[in-house]
């Protein structure tokens, strides 16, 4: 909230801010720094062969969510 009120800068995930980075709230700085090089997100499940409903549906959500956004 305090950097969306203009009051400083602040190390973020892009897809944290992706939102306001598009809408203009907020710009990058130091873009040729980067605190962490890589980077993934996983989605763990147990073994076996059925896969519910609700975890496909978040899967599927997920994928959507950060397919989009540069690493």
């Amino acid at each position: 909230q305090a950097v969306l009120g203009g009051v400083g800068i602040a190390l973020k995930s892009r897809w944290d801010i992706s939102d306001y980075l598009r809408a203009g709230r907020l710009v990058p700085v130091l873009q040729n720094y980067c605190a962490e090089p890589a980077w993934s997100i996983w989605s763990v499940r147990p073994a076996g062969s059925f896969i519910s409903a609700r975890v496909n549906i978040f899967t599927r959500f997920l994928e959507e969510k950060f397919k989009d956004i540069p690493h």
